[in-house]
Formats: C-alpha cells, sequence, structure tokens
C-alpha cells in the first residue's frame, strides 16, 4: 500500500485540553501550507482580470455592495459608524440593515486600509480566499489527507454558488464562514471541549454582521442536525480525535448547551444590525415580518432542470435572460447552479462505498437540503414554512443548496483517504473507483448535451466549456483506468486527481466570468474613484437632490461622489410609497432639487393606508402643490401591516375626510442650514405663524427632534417624510439620527469579542506556562 505524506500531525494533549506541538515542524505541515498556498494561487490567478482593474464587478456588487463599502469607508476615516446615509433613496438605516456590515470589524479594517470603490475588490477576494482557507482548517480536523482538503476547498470556492453569487456580496461572507463554524463546533462535540464552542459562537457572531440573513438563520439548524449525525453516528475513522483513547461520544444535554452557547454568543456578537432591523423598519419598510407562504417557497427556487449543472459550470450560463433558449426563467441566474467539480462529484460517491453510517447521514443531509432548494416543486420547503417558524422570514429557497454543496465536498476529502489506502492498484476498490467514474462521466456528457439541445445552443460553439468537459470528465475515467491498469500507482494516481482539480476550479472560474464581472463597468468604476468624495459634511451642498443616479440607471454609484438622488438601488428596505412617488412627475418634483422644504399652517393627522395614498396624489396632481398629512410614529408602523391585517386588527386614528381639498397648499420654506451630516440636520426657519415644517427626508423611529431647544416629536409626513412643529417667529430646529438600540447594541457586540480576546490571551499565557514545565 502506498501513501501520499500528506498526513495530519500528531500533537500531544496538554494539561489545559489544549495540544503542544512535539518537536520541530514535520514534512507534513508543510505539505498543508503548499495547498493553501495552490488554492489562494488558483483563486488569484482565476481572477486575474478582476485583481488588473481590467474588470469590475457587476449586477449587485457594483450596484450596491461597492458604493455601499465605500461609503462604510468614509466613516471609517472619519473615525465614525455608518448610522443614516442620506445620499440613497432619499436616506436610509444603513447600520439596520445586516448584509452591510456597517459594525463589522472585518469589513470595518478592510475598509480602513482599501477604502474607495475599487478597494471593495480586495474584501471580495478576502472572502473568496477566507471560505477556501476554512476548508482546508476543517478538513485536515477531520484527519483528512492534504491532497484531498485542496480538492474539497477548490470544489468549494468553484462551486456554482460562490461564482453564481459572486454578485451578493453577503452571501459569500456568511458562507466563507461555514467551514470555520463547523470547524469549531464539530471540535466541542468531539472533544467535549466548551471553549471550542465559544469560538464557533463567535465566528457565527462574526458571519452574521455582513451575512446574509437567511444563512444566519439556517446555520444553526445546520449545526443541530450535524450533531445529531455525531451523537448517533459517530465514526472515530472520520473526523475523531487523534488520540483515540480521547474520544467521548457526545451526549445530548452536552450538545444541546454546545448549540445554545453557538446561538447566544453569535447573538450578542450580530445584535446590532438585527436589533436595528426590529426597531427602525417598522414603518420605514414595508419589507418587514415574514414573507407569505407563496413567496418563500416559490420565489428563486432551484429548477430541478439545474441539478444537470453538476455536469459541467457552463450549463447554468444557460439560464441568462438575454439567450434565446433561456433555461429556467423563474429562477434567477445566481440561483441556478449546484456545480462543484467532477473529482468532487466522484470522490463524494466514492465515500458513500465505506460502510460508515455517519457518511451516509451527511449524504442524507446533503439530499434534504437540495429537496429544500427545489422549494415548491417538492413540499418539504413547504413543510419547513409551516412547522419552523423562522423559516418563514426568508425566500430564495434555492439557497438551501449550498449546504448541499458544502456536505458534498466534505464527502469527497474524507474518500481521499480511502483512495490512498487502496491495497493494491487492480483490486476490487479500484475497479468500483473506475466504475464509478465511468457512470458519472457517461452521464454528466449526456446531461450537458440534452440541456444545451434543450436551449437550442450547439455546445461545440464554446471551446472553453467542451474542453473543460472533455479534460475533467474523461481524465477522471482515464485516471482510474490507468490505475485498473497498473499504469500508474496509488500516489500518481493522486497527483493526477489534483492536478485534474485545479484545472477544474481555475476553468470552472473563467467559464462562468460573465456572472463574475466585465469590462464594460471598469470605466463606472475608474469615474467614482476620481469623482469620489471621502467628506461626509452636506453642509455647503445644502439640500440638493437629483432624482436618479448620474449614469440615469438603478444603481447607487451616486453615493462615492456624495450626490443625494430620490430613486435609487436599495433592494432590502422597500417601501411601496416610494416606488410610486418616484414615477410620479408631480408627487416627486417637491422632494427634489435644492428648495424641498415646505410649511403649512393646516395639517391632519392619518393612518398611511393606500386608500389615502390614493386621494393623496389626486389631490397634489389636481392644485401642483404639495399638502399635509401627518403620521404619528405608531402610524407609521402601520405600513408594514398587510391591508387586510390592518382592517381587522388596527382602527384608524381618526375618519378620512371626505374631501382632501380643505387642507391649503403647503408652501416653500426658505431656511437657513446651519449643519447638514448624515446623522445631523441643524437650520433656522422664520415661520409666518405656528405650523408645520416638513423635511423631504425620509422618516424612521430613530429621528430626534428640538425646536428653539425643546424636545418636539417627528412626525411622519405625506407617508415618507419628517415634519415637526413649529413656532410663529424665528424657529432654530435641530433633527438627529439616534436609534435607541444602535450605541448600546454596538458595546454589546464589540464588548463581547473583546472579552473573548481577553479570554483567549489568558488561556494562550496559561499554555505557555504550562508547556515550558
Amino acid at each position: 500500500m502506498q501513501h501520499v505524506s500528506s498526513q495530519v500531525d500528531l500533537q500531544a494533549p496538554s494539561a489545559s485540553g489544549g495540544t503542544v506541538p512535539q518537536g520541530p515542524v514535520s514534512p507534513g505541515a508543510y505539505t498543508w501550507l503548499w495547498a493553501a498556498v495552490l488554492l489562494v494561487a488558483v483563486l488569484l490567478a482565476a481572477n486575474g482580470k478582476l485583481l488588473q482593474g481590467k474588470a469590475a464587478p457587476h449586477w449587485d456588487a457594483a450596484d450596491f455592495f461597492g458604493p455601499e463599502y465605500s461609503l462604510v469607508a468614509d466613516h471609517v476615516r472619519a473615525h465614525r459608524l455608518l448610522a443614516w446615509n442620506p445620499w440613497t433613496s432619499g436616506g436610509t438605516p444603513d447600520f439596520a440593515e445586516p448584509e452591510l456590515g456597517t459594525s463589522s470589524p472585518i469589513l470595518l479594517l478592510t475598509a480602513a486600509l482599501f477604502p474607495k470603490p475599487t478597494g471593495f475588490v480586495a474584501y471580495w477576494m478576502l472572502i473568496w480566499v477566507g471560505g477556501g482557507l476554512g476548508m482546508l482548517v476543517f478538513a485536515r480536523s477531520l484527519r483528512c489527507p492534504a491532497w484531498g482538503a485542496l480538492v474539497a476547498a477548490l470544489g468549494f470556492t468553484a462551486s456554482g454558488f460562490f461564482v453564481g453569487h459572486a454578485e451578493h456580496t453577503s452571501s459569500l461572507f456568511s458562507v466563507a464562514f461555514l467551514p470555520w463554524i463547523c470547524w469549531r463546533f464539530d471540535d466541542a462535540l468531539l472533544r467535549g471541549r466548551y471553549w471550542s464552542a465559544v469560538q464557533a459562537g463567535v465566528l457565527y457572531g462574526l458571519s452574521g454582521l455582513g451575512g446574509y440573513p437567511q444563512f444566519t438563520i439556517l446555520t444553526p439548524g445546520f449545526l443541530a442536525v450535524w450533531a445529531v449525525g455525531r451523537i448517533l453516528f459517530t465514526d472515530t475513522t472520520d473526523g475523531g480525535p487523534v488520540a483515540t483513547d480521547q474520544i467521548r461520544r457526545p451526549r445530548v444535554l452536552r450538545a444541546i448547551a454546545y448549540l445554545l452557547l453557538v446561538g447566544i454568543i453569535g447573538g450578542l456578537i450580530f445584535c446590532p444590525p438585527y436589533l436595528g432591523f426590529l426597531t427602525e423598519t417598522h414603518g420605514y419598510s414595508d419589507r418587514v415580518g415574514p414573507r407569505s407562504r407563496l413567496e418563500s417557497i416559490s420565489s428563486n427556487t432551484l429548477p430541478t432542470g439545474a441539478i444537470s449543472t453538476l455536469a459541467s459550470p457552463y450549463l447554468f450560463l444557460l439560464s441568462y435572460s438575454q439567450l434565446p433558449g433561456h433555461l429556467w426563467p423563474a429562477s434567477d441566474i445566481a440561483m441556478s447552479s449546484i456545480y462543484s467539480g467532477a473529482v468532487v462529484t466522484v470522490l463524494a460517491m466514492v465515500a458513500l462505498l465505506k460502510r460508515s453510517r455517519w457518511r451516509w447521514w451527511l449524504a442524507l443531509l446533503a439530499l434534504f437540503y437540495l429537496c429544500c432548494a427545489v422549494g415548491n416543486q417538492l413540499p418539504l420547503r413547504g413543510l419547513l414554512y409551516d412547522y419552523v417558524f423562522v423559516t418563514r422570514y426568508f425566500r430564495n429557497a434555492s439557497m438551501f443548496s449550498v449546504y448541499s454543496i458544502f456536505l458534498l465536498c466534505l464527502l469527497a476529502a474524507l474518500a481521499a483517504r480511502d483512495v490512498e489506502r487502496i491495497a493494491e492498484p487492480a483490486g476490487p476498490e479500484t475497479r468500483k473507483f473506475f466504475v464509478l467514474c465511468f457512470v458519472i462521466s457517461s452521464a454528466a456528457g449526456v446531461s450537458f448535451l440534452l440541456v444545451c439541445r434543450q436551449a437550442q445552443v450547439l455546445p461545440w460553439r464554446f471551446d472553453l466549456a467542451v474542453v473543460h468537459l472533455a479534460v475533467v470528465w474523461l481524465g477522471m475515467v482515464a485516471t482510474a483506468l490507468l490505475l485498473v491498469l497498473r499504469l500508474v500507482t496509488i500516489r500518481r494516481c493522486v497527483q493526477l486527481l489534483v492536478v485534474l482539480a485545479v484545472f477544474d476550479g481555475f476553468v470552472s472560474i473563467i467559464i462562468a466570468k460573465p456572472v463574475l464581472y466585465e469590462s464594460r463597468i471598469v470605466a463606472p468604476w475608474q469615474e467614482m474613484d476620481r469623482d469620489h468624495i471621502a467628506s461626509l459634511d452636506m453642509t455647503s451642498k445644502g439640500f440638493f437632490r437629483r432624482l436618479n443616479p448620474p449614469q440615469a440607471e438603478l444603481n447607487d454609484w451616486n453615493i462615492p461622489p456624495k450626490v443625494a438622488v430620490l430613486n435609487s438601488y436599495w433592494p432590502p428596505l422597500r417601501n411601496r410609497f416610494l416606488e410610486k412617488l418616484v414615477i410620479d412627475p408631480t408627487l416627486r418634483e417637491f422632494a427634489l432639487g435644492q428648495q424641498r422644504l415646505w410649511f403649512s399652517n393646516q395639517a391632519v393627522e392619518l393612518p398611511p393606508t393606500d386608500d389615502l395614498y390614493a386621494k393623496f396624489a389626486d389631490n397634489v396632481r389636481s392644485r401642483h402643490s404639495p399638502i399635509l398629512i401627518l403620521h404619528t410614529p405608531e402610524q407609521m408602523k402601520d405600513i408594514s401591516v398587510p391591508e387586510e391585517v390592518r382592517a381587522v386588527g388596527h382602527e384608524p386614528a381618526a375618519a378620512m375626510p371626505a374631501s382632501l381639498d380643505q387642507l391649503e397648499a403647503a408652501t416653500l420654506a426658505n431656511i437657513g442650514v446651519l449643519a447638514y451630516f448624515p446623522n445631523v440636520l441643524q437650520f433656522q426657519y422664520q415661520a409666518p405663524s405656528d405650523g408645520w415644517l416638513m423635511i423631504t427626508d425620509r422618516w424612521a423611529p430613530g429621528w430626534k427632534a428640538e425646536v428653539n431647544g425643546k424636545s418636539e416629536q417627528v412626525y411622519g409626513a405625506d407617508f415618507l417624510f419628517r415634519a415637526v412643529k413649529v413656532e410663529a417667529g424665528m424657529n432654530t430646529v435641530s433633527l438627529r439620527y439616534r436609534p435607541r438600540t444602535w450605541k448600546p447594541s454596538i458595546v454589546v457586540s464589540w464588548g463581547t469579542l473583546l472579552l473573548f480576546f481577553v479570554c483567549a490571551a489568558v488561556r494562550f499565557a496559561r499554555n505557555r506556562r504550562l508547556s515550558a514545565r
């Protein structure tokens, strides 16, 4: 039997339950180092055009995450944290959106080192590389050989999820943490270490600061089912501790304690945006609360036909809406690939040849998450919606598939050890390997041809896709055949598999270039860099606001040059009243330009309903002047309640008037701006009488007002904006954004992280003293 020199280095247990290295670094450690270097080299080389500035991210990465990243960087360099963004959609509570990572130490540090929009590329690649390194570390802890871990890491980072969701930076951020979280949680289960569970909780918390909320919800459930498998089916040959006498089957109560520890610590760390979401978005957006059952199970599902993408990274590109065949139009192109690499797919099947209940449990979980990913095409996602309440808070069923990809890669890493232990090249194990390679490769080839035919595309017109298909799948068959015929040793077979995996990962990213980045975005990105204004002081510009970004497209490219717009791209927290207003030439006029504050000595207080908005819009169009309708903070929150629910469970504060014509039209208010920053607005206004002043910046619960030194309620006005009461004569008005959970939650979050690092330093120092004795 031949072996590859990639075994995990044995380490002796320390008195504290950790490990102390014995002697000099072994050759195996260098093997792991080279695996990490090769992984990073593949990822950087495959994205060479991006790193050289010859291409730039597009879609959500360019239109949303990149510009928002630059705004976070501007705040960091000004020694502030981003809370309110006045340049987007009339004002947005950015700190309350978890995807933006405004309180994430990782994003803040990266933004400090690499500011401006183009610095976003560094953050993007950091996430990508971090996910791959995490897979290497986790596979090492499972006692997989280095080459198998490299194959798994390449399959994970070049998978259909990573390339398909490259535009969705927050999704990549969450998933990149998945192997790191599982690494520490699995260590806690196998070795009974509460400190490992604490580490898993910290990693989970960091993943929630800047990650997509769907994964923040789903990952604890994944850890729970992982723990069930470890409790019932622990196999010491598949990831047990190095010293077998330390193996302890995890008990149910201990596993529950670990899960609670992960959840509590993680929740404390990622609480700033989530508490902000709970307190600041009701009344600001109508896209809060549970999603409808129909939306949750049918929105952006993984098409069953997309399971064929296991054959090639090219096939999901056929779902691009601009192609004639346009496969799977019901789902976004990002949701239509589960490709994980040919070597990964074959090795994952090889892993199941061994009689291991633990491996079959992982395979069952992979199948479970895949069935959830297809959404309404199977009943499982609907059952989760009905019986697991937290799953009602997200859509995009296809995203369940990343856990299937993750488990497939882990099974491949576990199988690598089986390949090394093949007793003889022409034995029964080798013949099974050859049969699997032949059957799976044949199925991949047939699937590729059938899908191309369905899309009415001639596959041979795409040289790289066909070359990739032939090299990886025929290469797998050829490698197995050479082994059967005794033409290569086990060691040489392993080397060929690594070469195939490297080629597969590199070319898969190249093939997916249309969904990663494009050259035409380079000029706008460079222009954003040139026009970038780091200052957060808007006092000199006053209240000037335009309708659309300078490029007249729905994006956030106006943020770097600090141009305020009303109609921009901010998908997380939509508002139906804003969407109606921006398409109405008459209504939107009053919230644009330099003069957009309005005074009225008459106002009516009414709840913001759709019926009232229709009457309001007709009235304003007819008189070509705004009127003032006030909404209390409690009434503003009703916009998040469905109309039918509100009709049953909420009584209006006042009867709707028969006509709004009785209200006098508001008049422009000429003010003197004293200070205008993202979180602060101060000005003076000479009021002709007692009345109300409407500021056409968006309302949110965290806005507080003082008029002539006295606290005043900030009302909602005309469904979207703010209004304060003023007195006849000169008024000094000060509005400040002070959400009640913002600063306390950041203290809790960063305090938890600080406490963790202090404890880690103490443990490290203690272990050093013990090892020196």
